[in-house]
């Protein structure tokens, strides 16, 4: 069965964007701006030295025409899919035959030639990435000790999927400027992405900036979450929260660390106060973050204005699926991936919604496969595409990906992909067990909402053999979903789901005698479900 990502525990540690995208966000504004002072602080004049329009490109190649001018102009074409603009075919021509050019950038200009847009779709951000690493390349060795620029970098070879050159440049931009907002937050966004939220607590703790910055002691707030540690700095966030030395939006992303800690704690009541406050003027992330809350505690209210802020793609990818708008949830998980690629829970999320609400086991696959660009080893993701897989008949694809799932990594969700691909085979008595596995697991586990998911499953590749008993077993489903016993159990929509599709499916020809004594051990496991 395809699997959701981990939905129990979220925590508001900085986005990692390009410094552009940061500045446009607003989130690199003058520190200190007291509340009421104005609008955010404006990025245009600081995004025009950075981000140059595709006219702009053009313009330049025309005066300039020279290898880095030919360079900005295609990686221009590529980002807004001019595939056929002719002065990009120029300069990609000019790139394939400048003996000086670098042969990645001859190879990606020729690609560029030779593909059409749809064609080149899916290697757009790597060709993109590609030339843009080429250009901080050379703009290092002119300005070797600029901290903005190696953060930069870094993020770029985080996209290429390469996390130690990722971490040679971070370091080596903290270690020049440690304090500075978007080296520290990019820092503490990295350690946390690759497993390791107490170095990023570290790392925090280190830096005088961490309690003078709200936007520094949020992530070391919430870096300490994610660890699991004693939270430090509680008592300045409390203070910088009451203080009238900083805007509502400065503030926003502290004061959601802080509700999302209270939360945790059983402090309800501090909880929505504060949440209340960092969408004041929020952020995305504290938009996604409230979000979050609001699954745990109905009185966090999140508005459609503040689900409309720019970027909030999270955000309105969970809200869509909790009214289960299936294919606007998608739409957003989407563009959610390609703010935050390197992320594999979009990409899971993506998969699942893909192959269980829309019945659409080739998308699920393609979004699969884009995750495990960046996470190869991610079991989740390796788990849907290979539901995919079999959904789409390719079983021996779908038992060779699942295979590469590590050592210790066999869980729930593993158990019942094994049991539909040996189903789907025709072998009822593996693909049973191994369902049925699952289903124990749930319940010595007492996670009655999986269980409800795995028997859901279940009664749907059963029902491929005896639509009679898969009803039988969406009933007990149902039945126990229903009871009084699980009102305080979150069950995700998709069981529902699931189990309509049992009332649809046909029987195969030659059921096979004993699926009786099949049904009669699913009730015996699953025994009396305990919440």
């Amino acid at each position: 069965m395809t699997a959701q990502p981990g939905d129990s525990e979220r925590h508001i540690v900085p986005r990692w964007r390009s410094l552009a995208a940061t500045i446009a966000a607003g989130e690199l504004s003058h520190r200190g701006r007291p509340r009421g002072s104005g609008a955010r602080l404006s990025s245009k004049p600081l995004q025009a030295k950075v981000e140059l329009t595709f006219q702009a490109r053009v313009t330049e190649w025309q005066i300039e025409r020279d290898l880095p001018a030919a360079e900005e102009l295609v990686a221009a074409a590529i980002a807004s899919q001019r595939f056929s603009d002719p002065d990009a075919q120029d300069a990609a021509t000019l790139l394939t035959r400048d003996g000086s050019a670098s042969p990645t950038t001859r190879q990606l200009a020729n690609l560029f030639l030779k593909s059409t847009s749809d064609a080149i779709h899916s290697q757009r951000r790597n060709l993109q990435l590609r030339l843009q690493l080429n250009k901080r390349k050379r703009l290092l060795e002119i300005y070797p000790r600029d901290s903005l620029l190696l953060t930069e970098t870094a993020l770029i070879y985080l996209f290429l999927a390469d996390r130690t050159k990722a971490a040679h440049f971070l370091w080596r931009a903290s270690a020049l400027t440690p304090n500075d907002r978007y080296v520290a937050r990019s820092m503490v966004r990295f350690l946390v992405h690759i497993g390791d939220p107490e170095a990023a607590v570290a790392f925090s703790r280190r830096l005088t900036a961490s309690f003078h910055d709200p936007w520094l002691l949020s992530a070391m707030l919430a870096a300490g979450e994610a660890a699991g540690v004693p939270v430090q700095g509680i008592r300045e966030a409390r203070r910088m929260l009451s203080s009238k030395n900083f805007s509502e939006f400065d503030l926003g992303e502290l004061a959601s660390a802080v509700a999302s800690i209270q939360l945790r704690n059983g402090g309800d009541r501090l909880a929505r106060r504060h949440f209340r406050q960092s969408l004041l003027d929020p952020t995305e992330n504290a938009v996604a973050q409230a979000e979050w809350a609001r699954r745990r505690d109905g009185l966090i209210d999140v508005t459609q204005a503040q689900l409309s802020v720019p970027g909030a793609f999270e955000a309105m990818a969970w809200e869509a699926y909790a009214t289960a708008d299936w294919q606007r949830s998608l739409d957003a998980t989407r563009k959610w991936f390609e703010a935050e690629p390197f992320s594999p829970i979009p990409a899971i999320h993506g998969s699942f919604l893909a192959a269980e609400m829309l019945h659409d086991p080739a998308t699920a696959l393609s979004l699969a496969d884009d995750g495990l660009v960046f996470n190869k080893h991610e079991p989740t993701l390796l788990n849907n595409k290979a539901v995919a897989l079999a959904l789409l008949g390719r079983l021996d694809d779908a038992e060779q990906t699942l295979s590469t799932v590590g050592v210790g990594n066999d869980g729930i969700a593993i158990k019942a992909t094994r049991g539909l691909i040996a189903m789907r085979r025709g072998n009822l008595t593996v693909g049973a067990e191994s369902y049925l596995q699952a289903i124990q697991m749930a319940v010595d586990a007492r996670t009655p909402e999986i269980w409800a998911r795995a028997s859901a499953h279940f009664a749907r590749e059963i029902g491929r053999y005896s639509p009679a008993i898969a009803v039988d077993i969406a009933g007990h489903v149902e039945r126990a979903v229903l009871s009084e016993r699980w009102k305080s159990v979150r069950v995700a929509p998709d069981v529902a789901v699931l189990l309509n599709q049992v009332k649809a499916i046909e029987a195969v020809d030659g059921a096979i005698d004993h699926i009786e004594d099949i049904r009669r051990e699913f009730i015996e496991r699953s025994g009396d479900v305990v919440v």
